[in-house]
C-alpha cells in the first residue's frame, strides 16, 4: 500500500495505516525493491498483510473485524466524507 489522501488535493498524502485499516496476516514480502523513480516521487510502500494469489478460486471469507474507538471512527468518517483515495500495488503494478 502506498498512501491515502483527499481526492481533490493529490499533494496531501498520509501513510496508509494512519487510518484504521485492517492489517492482514502476511508478515513479509519477498520481492520488493524501491526504484529510483519511487524514491524521487516519495513513494513509501507498506505491506498490507494481504496474501493475494492469482488464478486461485477462493471462497468469500471475512478478512478481518476491528473495534473502532471514537478517535479512529471519526478519522474514518472524515476520510469517507472527504473522498479519500488510496493506492495499492499488486505484483508491482499500481
Amino acid at each position: 500500500m502506498n498512501t491515502v489522501g483527499p481526492y481533490h488535493n493529490r499533494q496531501e498524502t498520509y501513510a496508509y495505516f494512519s487510518l484504521p485499516f485492517c492489517a492482514g496476516t502476511k508478515v513479509t514480502i519477498g520481492h520488493y525493491h524501491e526504484t529510483l523513480s519511487e524514491a524521487l516521487q516519495g513513494v513509501e510502500l507498506e505491506l498490507s498483510g494481504l496474501d493475494i494469489t492469482f488464478k486461485d478460486n477462493v471462497p468469500a471469507q471475512q478478512f478481518c473485524a476491528i473495534e473502532l474507538h471514537e478517535q479512529s471512527y471519526k478519522a474514518l468518517v472524515y476520510a469517507v466524507k472527504n473522498h479519500y483515495w488510496y493506492q495499492m500495488y499488486v505484483d508491482d503494478l499500481p
